[in-house]
């Protein structure tokens, strides 16, 4: 939910290709797990300006990353909202949500309680992991001392087949360690179980793909890629598939 991947050269690349898809910079497929890692709802969020925050429909690129995030849904089993916040806002004193295509406005204390009825436990303290490490805006902040023990992770990168089936999705990773030395972070552990027990519901592959970038001057190395795939059945597997080239990779799936 950062800047993080602002610029990503591997999104650059895949500009070329047709079968992938990804969100942009103020729009995120997050999915909400309890304190065990299943998940329990999946949301598409939404950051907006002042300006257009009272729009009464989506975007169009809502309206595309929507049909990949009810798919999810649908097959997994797992419920699905539309969650929009206005990110020039001081504070965050609400969200709108979408009910049988209408935009409401709720308070935050209103959105708790649906997300306590969908299973998110009640807790203290903040939520388990934030998204790469920092609050990014409001609504993150928010989500790390909103009181509930929710485990998060956002959802990358999707494939998809010609008949715009989700098959793969890519969790994406990039560090100035070294691409031989740089393996998965046990912190990120509790991600990776959330998200596979969400994709073998739906028959979708789960990946991890590294690229190393350089500090200064900053340069992302996509020359190579690390990959690894990602299975939970009772315990969490992380299977390293090895380097490889990432241009051959993304140009062999081109449509």
């Amino acid at each position: 939910m950062s800047d993080y991947y602002r610029g990503n050269a591997i999104y650059d690349l895949i500009e070329s290709t047709h079968n992938f898809r990804y969100t942009t910079e103020n729009l995120w497929i997050l999915v909400y797990g309890n304190r065990d890692c299943d998940p329990k709802v999946i949301l598409l969020l939404s950051a907006y300006k002042n300006e257009n925050y009272e729009s009464k429909t989506l975007t169009p690129k809502e309206s595309e990353i929507m049909i990949y995030t009810e798919q999810i849904s649908h097959k997994s089993g797992v419920p699905f909202i539309y969650v929009r916040f206005n990110n020039d806002s001081k504070k965050l004193n609400e969200v709108k949500i979408m009910i049988n295509g209408r935009f409401k406005s709720i308070t935050l204390d209103e959105y708790v309680n649906i997300l306590i009825g969908f299973g998110i436990q009640k807790n203290s303290q903040s939520c388990k992991k934030p998204i790469n490490s920092h609050a990014s805006n409001l609504y993150h902040l928010w989500q790390i001392n909103c009181g509930l023990d929710i485990t998060t992770s956002d959802i990358d990168l999707m494939r998809v087949n010609s008949e715009l089936e989700i098959t793969e999705v890519y969790e994406l990773k990039r560090s100035f360690i070294s691409i031989e030395k740089w393996e998965p972070y046990p912190a990120d552990f509790n991600n990776f179980i959330l998200l596979s027990k969400l994709f073998i519901r739906c028959g979708i592959s789960f990946y991890i793909m590294f690229n190393q970038y350089q500090k200064s001057p900053f340069k992302d190395d996509i020359e190579k890629i690390k990959l690894y795939k990602v299975i939970y059945e009772k315990e969490l597997k992380i299977i390293s598939l090895g380097i490889l080239n990432i241009s051959s990779f993304f140009l062999e799936f081109k449509m």
